[in-house]
């Protein structure tokens, strides 16, 4: 669906889609995705996959996306990087929350105390590497 850039003399682009397999397979999603920029690959454009996730997949099925996704040069981020609607199992981020510290109140939280309570929220606190994806670096 998209054009050629030279042709709409664009320059400094990159094509970006998001992946999200919903009720089908997600290794045929996957391999649409690639096939896709694949056909392109003479325009010399990079691919971004900008946002995607395999939903309630198995970590076999995560791999196989990740590695397929590089293995054509691919670049890639999943959504979300940081999760806090659940702990694991979840699928929605690659580090999810493990506890539920306190939250700042805008209206009635004084600015150092709202400062403090986003203070709890650091990565090394509350969040841990989603296990459940099974994603080998």
């Amino acid at each position: 669906m998209l054009p050629d850039p030279k042709k709409m003399n664009w320059n400094n682009i990159v094509y970006e889609t998001h992946l999200y397999p919903w009720s089908l397979n997600p290794q045929k999603v996957v391999n649409h995705t690639i096939n896709d920029f694949i056909s392109h690959k003479n325009w010399n454009i990079p691919g971004y996959v900008g946002e995607f996730n395999l939903l309630n997949s198995d970590s076999a099925s995560w791999n196989y996306a990740i590695n397929s996704l590089n293995s054509v040069g691919l670049n890639w981020s999943i959504w979300s990087y940081k999760s806090s609607n659940s702990p694991a199992p979840n699928y929605w981020g690659w580090y999810v929350r493990q506890q539920w510290p306190g939250q700042p109140n805008i209206v009635e939280d004084s600015p150092d105390s709202i400062r403090k309570k986003w203070g709890y929220w650091k990565t090394i606190n509350v969040f841990q590497k989603n296990v459940t994806l099974g994603i080998k670096p």
